[in-house]
């Protein structure tokens, strides 16, 4: 759970405790191992991070992606909000950002 909006560096290096509720969901890693690819195991998961982000009262979900990605967010109620702010592994990410319709 993160206060902020949009993912940062530092929470791939650090633990904080999570407040029970508000805030998002972080995603800092979904990863889906090649032979399971296109069988919906990806959107399973995010509909799980929604349900939990519904039943935790949180704001929303928050990850961040390669531009491939944007389009399957996007397919998965995630909106595009722009190039981040990271430049972890040196790569360009984009800020995904799901929000909670109860909240």
């Amino acid at each position: 759970m993160i206060s902020e909006r949009y993912l940062t560096d530092d929470l791939f290096y650090k633990v904080t405790p999570n407040a029970s509720h508000g805030g998002y969901i972080a995603v800092t890693s979904l990863s889906i191992s090649k032979d399971f690819k296109g069988q919906g195991v990806g959107t399973s998961l995010i509909a799980a991070f929604k349900d939990l982000a519904i039943a935790q009262k949180r704001q929303g979900i928050s990850l961040t992606c390669h531009d491939y990605l944007i389009t399957y967010y996007e397919m998965n109620g995630f909106i595009d909000e722009g190039e981040s702010k990271s430049n972890q592994g040196g790569s360009i990410w984009y800020n995904m950002v799901w929000e909670n319709p109860e909240g």
